[in-house]
This record gives C-alpha cells, sequence and structure tokens, in this order.
C-alpha cells in the first residue's frame, strides 16, 4: 500500500466520522424538537387574577428554563401575541419590542443563551380596554431556539398551554344607604330607656317607704 492509499483511508475515515457525529446531532435535535422524551426548554406563564373587568390591570408572569442538562440552548426568542381586548402596557424586561398589529399585538425579545439549568423569568403588565363579558385566551409563548452545533433554529412544538382570562364587562359600584338622621329635639331610645332604669327603681323604693310607715302606723 502506498503512502498516498494511506492518506486516503485516513481522510475517508475522518470524513465518516464527522459525517456520524453530525447525523446523530441532527437526529438527536429532531427527536427533542418534535417532542421526544428528552425535553429541551420548560415554559410556564401564570396570572396573578384570572377574572378582570374594563380599566383593571393585570401581571402575567414568565419563566422558561434549560431543561435539556447536557449543553447551552442558544438564540432563544420568544414571541407572544396579545388579544386585541387587552393592550400591553410594561415589562420587567425593559428591552421588549411591542409591535402593534392590525387585530393584535405582539412582542418579540430575544435572550440569547440559555446555560445548562438556567432559567429566565421576567413578567408583563396588561390593562383591559374591552367592556365586553366574555373570556379570552393569552396564547403559549412561542419560543425558538437552536442547539450547539447546529445551523438552524427550531420552533418549542409542546409549549404549555395559554392561559384563560374571564373579561366581566364594565364594574358596576354600588353604595349601601346611609341611615336617616333622628328627628331634632327627641331622645333616642336608647337614652331614653337608661332614663327609666335609672328613675324606676328609685320610684318604686320611694313607694316602698311609704307603704312601710302607713303599715307600722295601722
Amino acid at each position: 500500500m502506498t503512502q498516498g492509499t494511506k492518506v486516503q483511508r485516513h481522510i475517508i475515515i475522518v470524513l465518516v466520522l464527522i459525517f456520524g457525529i453530525f447525523c446523530g446531532s441532527v437526529i438527536q435535535a429532531s427527536s427533542i424538537s418534535s417532542g421526544g422524551a428528552v425535553k429541551v426548554l420548560q415554559v410556564h406563564q401564570i396570572a396573578n387574577t384570572l377574572i378582570a373587568y374594563q380599566g383593571d390591570q393585570f401581571n402575567v408572569s414568565l419563566s422558561i428554563t434549560n431543561v435539556y442538562g447536557f449543553q447551552d440552548i442558544h438564540n432563544v426568542t420568544i414571541t407572544i401575541k396579545i388579544p386585541s381586548e387587552i393592550e400591553f402596557l410594561n415589562s420587567s424586561e425593559p428591552d421588549l419590542d411591542p409591535k402593534i398589529g392590525n387585530d393584535t399585538e405582539e412582542f418579540n425579545y430575544d435572550f440569547g443563551t440559555l446555560l445548562i439549568d438556567e432559567k429566565i423569568h421576567f413578567s408583563v403588565t396588561y390593562n383591559v380596554t374591552s367592556a365586553e363579558t366574555k373570556s379570552i385566551t393569552l396564547q403559549a409563548v412561542n419560543v425558538t431556539y437552536r442547539m450547539e452545533n447546529i445551523g438552524w433554529d427550531y420552533v418549542l412544538s409542546k409549549p404549555d398551554e395559554g392561559l384563560e382570562i374571564g373579561l366581566r364587562g364594565i364594574r358596576v359600584f354600588t353604595t349601601t344607604p346611609s341611615l336617616l338622621p333622628l328627628p331634632s329635639g327627641e331622645i333616642p331610645a336608647q337614652p331614653i330607656l337608661s332614663i327609666i332604669g335609672y328613675i324606676l327603681p328609685l320610684i318604686v323604693f320611694g313607694m316602698s317607704i311609704i307603704v312601710f310607715r302607713r303599715i307600722r302606723y295601722w
């Protein structure tokens, strides 16, 4: 075997190894991104109230965690669509980018790299603009990401379910009627009872003295 043949064989072996590693990474990433047994990202969102009236403000807390446990996750980006019945006010992430659409708003944010077991946590404040009584759904957060050594992005295929918020329309405030004032010049019932309670024993005591004196004279 010539020296050139050995070099060619070594080159072929190296290429086969590289191809095998690449294919294994692609298969692994595909199985994970398609909802396989191993999850890459865990997404949660929770609202501080599930009932709101027009003009109410409420907060939604969101968290995204790298639960893969084997490598960092890159290019983590979220997109959240907002129903037309509410409006985006602010967020704990000042760089969130709200974009106004025809019927809805949405905002996007690029969190970059999420390290192993790292969690992103932020909150969003909404205002209810609708006066209708209905239920709306805050859709699950749309998350895209990229695995290490993979040249394209994946979309989280099975994010958590969205939140259902019950809108109750315009809040109606009711007032309790105040008590009527007492007529002027009259003593309330309770003081009258107190006076009678003091005078009556004195009257009874005086009458008993008179009766005893008469009995004594008899």
